[in-house]
């Protein structure tokens, strides 16, 4: 085959091994930077729904059960059944994947919301099946217990009624980029944490002072 005006032989064997747990924890690992990114819906969904089928295929074989059952749970009624609604969550996964049947088709993602359920799931399946969490995992599991758990009630957290009142106030795009500077922080170490309060602290930006005194706490 010539490609770029050179002939190139494809070796479809010879490249680096990789199971199916450590290929769930690339994909997660992935979704979760991507996520915190923002305007990545797209290919965090896919890689979020990747990882979560692998690991839900390895917790039925280990006979583990999924943390995926939690979220399908409290949606079954007389009207759907766990079935139902696996596919329904499934279905833009597929879509993304898949042009042959509809290379025009269209389709209205679910609330970006439920990017960050399956990545917290999949931080608990890891950890259910002996393995420990990434970085990236053990972040997404920090930011969504406090985001979707803590934030119920203020007592839970070392927060001021003010901080308490700002969190409250945040967009989707402001907990994304909160959850970008926690992994930016856990990447890097803690220790570069001193550094920035300081950086910061000594400049005029008063408020991103607070943030990251608020941080340091919630940390």
């Amino acid at each position: 085959m010539e490609w770029l005006g050179a002939d190139l032989k494809l070796n479809l064997q010879g490249g680096p091994k990789v199971n199916k747990i450590a290929a769930a924890i690339k994909q997660s690992n992935m979704a979760v930077r991507l996520l915190f990114e923002g305007d990545q819906d797209v290919a965090a969904h896919t890689l979020a729904m990747a990882s979560s089928q692998i690991l839900r295929d390895c917790c039925m074989a280990a006979d583990i059960k999924s943390e995926f059952e939690s979220l399908i749970a409290p949606n079954i009624d007389d009207e759907q059944s766990f079935e139902d609604i696996r596919v329904s969550i499934h279905a833009p996964a597929n879509f993304l994947k898949h042009a042959r049947s509809d290379p025009h088709g269209v389709i209205e993602l679910p609330q970006p919301e439920l990017i960050d359920i399956l990545l917290y799931h999949v931080s608990q399946d890891i950890e259910a099946l002996g393995y420990e969490q990434s970085t990236e995992l053990n972040t997404i599991s920090i930011w969504c217990a406090v985001r979707y758990v803590l934030m119920k009630n203020r007592e839970h957290l070392k927060l001021t009624a003010t901080e308490f009142e700002m969190l409250s106030s945040f967009s989707r795009g402001d907990w994304l980029a909160l959850g970008g500077t926690f992994l930016y922080m856990q990447l890097n170490e803690i220790d570069l944490l001193t550094k920035f309060v300081d950086r910061i602290e000594s400049s005029q930006d008063i408020e991103a002072s607070r943030l990251v005194r608020l941080l340091t706490r919630m940390i």
